[in-house]
């Protein structure tokens, strides 16, 4: 992920919590239907968004190099738009409507 691992040996703790959110996420989203779904589905394009505005941040402190930061704010920023498109809503949803 373009960060030091070495020089960072807490650096597996995160990779460790963001893994087991995502599997959550997953199993909600797997295991719900109708507007709880939707409600996950919410959430999860909120969390992405929280993401984005992370790294965003710790790119601009320094806390993780530009590079990464880019990678990282563009990986999330991706799975929002995945998200508000399984919601039909944004740029990438089939849905005729506007926004």
């Amino acid at each position: 992920m373009l960060i030091d691992v070495g020089a960072n040996p807490a650096f597996p703790y995160p990779l460790r919590l963001f893994g087991v959110r995502d599997v959550l996420m997953g199993v909600l989203l797997l295991s719900s239907d109708g507007i709880v779904l939707h409600r996950h589905l919410q959430m999860s394009a909120a969390i992405d968004l929280i993401d984005a505005i992370a790294a965003a941040i710790a790119g601009f402190t320094g806390q993780i190099s530009k590079r990464a930061a880019i990678f990282c704010c563009g990986a999330s920023l991706i799975g929002a738009a995945l998200g508000m498109a399984s919601l039909g809503k944004g740029p990438l949803s089939r849905n005729t409507k506007t926004c």
